[in-house]
């Protein structure tokens, strides 16, 4: 397997992308798990504690985006591109 080659480089190389490939991924879906878990639970505190349903709503809606971008500023910095988190961080 070490003469294997595609698009001019070794299966190692291809065995150590879809390693990180794999395990951004599964960081990804695990933040996407958790902030829905969170969204439904703030939901529910902010609608039993504030008079207006929909602007309860928004906020957990942007709670829920907040958590999904720190999960992809995680998986950049993981896969080695802290410039993008720098540049991220800096601009918001």
């Amino acid at each position: 397997m070490e003469n294997f080659q595609l698009f001019g480089t070794d299966a190692s190389e291809w065995l150590d992308l879809l390693q990180t490939l794999g395990i951004s991924l599964a960081i990804l879906l695990g933040f996407y798990f958790l902030a829905a878990f969170l969204q439904k639970h703030l939901r529910r505190r902010l609608v039993a504690r504030m008079d207006d349903d929909l602007l309860a709503n928004f906020l957990s809606m942007i709670f829920r985006l907040l958590v999904i971008l720190a999960g992809f500023m995680v998986v950049f910095r993981f896969v080695g591109l802290t410039g993008v988190v720098s540049g991220l961080l800096a601009g918001a």
